[in-house]
């Protein structure tokens, strides 16, 4: 016996083991035609696992440019990291000039990912300057530019907020069936590892001990 403890209670929750993929995406679909906004959930290693809507033609028109398309990815990654050190969503500006609304998901007091809207542009938005330097299609741009939502910022983040309630309460519930099964799990797992300890404690001979091994790889 290598004395090795399985055990599943402390294992880190992880948003993909907490919600349906169909049901949560069904819902972020949902939630993004309600909003018209486009919506992106975050998981706790900084991966985009569900998108609802697509993507912008502004967005696509600038990401035909090299060097816009840089830019985008550096401004979707910082999205994607930037510290959130409350529960109220924060704005981020990106360097085209349009706003995104970012906020943490939480599960049992723990950060497990956040949800990103947008883009949307607020009254005053206009194309920046630093994407107009880079030589993308300006007339193209400023047509697109009149697509995207338009937002005031308090709004956007009232509508963040909204939803992480909304995710709190899914992964709040997902969270206590979680701990449920790996409760039953590790009991099982512990009744396992006693009962290999019991039978190892009145082995005879070494056909017991591979009669254990090969049980232990079956169960």
């Amino acid at each position: 016996m290598s004395g090795e403890q399985f055990t599943t209670i402390d294992q880190k929750i992880v948003i993909s083991d907490l919600m349906d993929a169909d049901l949560l995406r069904d819902f972020v679909g949902k939630f993004g035609e309600f909003t018209k906004l486009r919506i992106r959930l975050v998981d706790e290693r900084s991966n985009i696992f569900i998108t609802s809507g697509e993507t912008p033609r502004f967005c696509m028109i600038a990401k035909g440019n090299e060097r816009c398309r840089a830019l985008c990815e550096e401004a979707g990654e910082e999205c994607c990291w930037m510290p959130l050190d409350d529960d109220e969503p924060a704005i981020y500006e990106c360097y085209c000039g349009l706003s995104y609304a970012v906020v943490r998901l939480m599960a049992e007091f723990e950060m497990v990912g956040r949800a990103i809207f947008g883009p949307f542009r607020i009254a005053d938005t206009s194309i920046s300057r630093k994407i107009h330097e880079t030589g993308a299609p300006r007339s193209q741009l400023e047509h697109a530019l009149e697509k995207i939502p338009l937002l005031p910022p308090e709004e956007s983040k009232r509508i963040a907020k909204f939803f992480a309630d909304c995710m709190d309460i899914f992964l709040f519930l997902s969270a206590k069936r979680l701990l449920t099964s790996r409760l039953h799990l590790e009991t099982i797992f512990r009744a396992r590892e006693q009962i290999f300890k019991d039978m190892e404690n009145q082995m005879r001979s070494r056909e017991d001990q591979e009669e254990i091994e090969r049980l232990k790889q079956i169960f």
